[in-house]
């Protein structure tokens, strides 16, 4: 069942009040759009889930996930004409390596930033996208 225009709309609005909300424990030290962006994500994850474990309740436990008709926007930059070969790049890539190539090498965040937005260390951040950089290398010289 795809998301509703309404449910987009309901998802921003719960965005926004919790960052209305929370202003009050918002640090100046970090970027505001990266703390932003941080809620949003969680929330957006959040609503996913509820929703899923909704309809499965509702359908007795089959249902296939949740799918937006909508273009989510990575994957609009990665289906582009100069992100083809990147897309088929990342795409064996593990989830969350693709979120980390993605803010990375798309969106060009900080570590810092990075970090923050997935919960994952700095250290071991540098790392992942230091082993992604060698998975894609390889890739790139196998296909050429």
């Amino acid at each position: 069942m795809p998301i509703r225009p309404v449910d987009v709309d309901d998802v921003m609005q719960g965005v926004m009040l919790k960052v209305y909300e929370n202003l009050c424990n918002y640090n100046a030290r970090y970027a505001f759009t990266t703390w932003v962006y941080t809620i949003a994500r969680n929330h957006c994850l959040d609503t996913m889930r509820k929703e899923q474990s909704r309809l499965r309740f509702e359908a007795g436990g089959n249902i296939p996930d949740i799918e937006s008709p909508y273009p989510d926007p990575e994957e609009a930059l990665l289906k582009s004409e100069s992100g083809k070969e990147a897309r088929l790049l990342i795409s064996n890539l593990s989830r969350t390596d693709q979120q980390i190539a993605f803010l990375r090498f798309f969106e060009e965040r900080s570590y810092r930033e990075i970090s923050r937005v997935l919960g994952i260390p700095t250290g071991t951040l540098k790392y992942r996208v230091h082993a992604i950089r060698r998975v894609l290398e390889k890739r790139r010289e196998d296909d050429e």
